[in-house]
């Protein structure tokens, strides 16, 4: 797709990219080993899954985000590590590190001449999954990460045998992910059919209408639990939040900058601009500087180590 790579010093844009995601996961250890992950219901949680040495589902909308991030601490109560302190900093790690590995392999799916577009995946990393990841407990961050993963894989994978198990391996997931699927699932099915619209081959055709079905599916459960709730007060509280358009501007708790919340305005328009990307592709590269002058100017360096949030929030 893009036929020169932008070089930052002596390695290329979408190495430089990758190597960040893997600082930034390097300090997502540290989160987790030092148990950043009990933060608000972090605890709760640990506490239910050592107790019931299993799995602990405690929403009906979103029994696959947990899932994702409660496999390994079942898989260590397999192996043994069913002490509390275990079960504790397997929680917290795997809260912490998860969002990133998927990331992580969104770039890695990428080809070596179009990896300079991780960008976007990288951006939302940075932008809108570490600046909550304080709560790594919240669903929404390996949601939005596991979403990421698979929309790159429709994007710019291959379609070989095991690409099209995987896709359709994960795009079962998405069905009970996250309410977030709500936004999300009409962007999967659009995605779906750009690429419907270029594939030659049958089975191919076949794996994105699958895609597609369940990204409409998944909007319309993630629709059915946001009006109908386990806890009709939620319902009041979603609606009349989104209503008010409080995702986008709010003065109250964690408002952001000057009330305005600026993650859910960047993810927004990195799913806008990666649509234009694809529908324009010579457009790819006016799009990617902005985000990367954004990036950039908004992060610096800093971005690689951001262990002073930590400090300056302890537990």
């Amino acid at each position: 797709m893009l036929k020169n790579k932008p070089k930052f010093g002596l390695i290329s844009g979408g190495a430089a990219l990758v190597l960040t995601t893997v600082f930034a996961l390097c300090v997502q250890v540290y989160a987790g080993v030092m148990l950043r992950g009990l933060y608000a219901d972090g605890a709760f949680f640990v506490t239910h899954i050592a107790e019931k040495q299993g799995l602990c589902i405690m929403q009906p909308a979103r029994p696959f985000s947990q899932i994702l991030t409660q496999w390994p601490i079942v898989v260590g109560m397999w192996l043994g590590r069913r002490s509390l302190y275990d079960v504790a900093l397997g929680f917290s790690l795997s809260t912490n590190i998860m969002p990133g590995l998927f990331i992580l392999a969104s770039c890695l799916v990428m080809s070596a001449k179009d990896r300079v577009l991780a960008v976007f995946p990288v951006f939302i990393y940075f932008s809108t999954i570490l600046s909550s990841q304080f709560a790594s407990v919240t669903e929404g961050l390996v949601a939005t990460a596991y979403f990421w993963f698979l929309l790159t894989l429709i994007v710019y994978g291959n379609f070989g045998l095991i690409h099209k198990i995987i896709v359709s391996f994960l795009a079962l997931g998405c069905l009970r992910l996250q309410e977030g699927m709500i936004f999300l699932g009409p962007l999967l099915v659009f995605v779906c059919v750009l690429r419907f619209r270029r594939e030659t081959r049958l089975w191919n055709k076949v794996i994105l209408a699958f895609v597609a079905v369940c990204g409409l599916v998944s909007a319309a459960i993630a629709v059915g639990y946001a009006l109908y709730p386990v806890d009709a007060g939620e319902r009041s509280s979603f609606l009349g939040s989104f209503l008010a358009f409080k995702w986008v501007y709010n003065r109250g708790w964690l408002s952001g900058y000057w009330g305005v919340n600026l993650c859910a305005i960047l993810g927004v328009v990195a799913a806008i601009s990666i649509l234009l990307v694809i529908v324009r592709p010579l457009y790819g590269w006016l799009v990617f500087y902005i985000f990367l002058l954004f990036f950039v100017r908004s992060f610096g360096f800093s971005i690689l180590f951001p262990i002073s949030c930590y400090a300056a929030d302890p537990v």
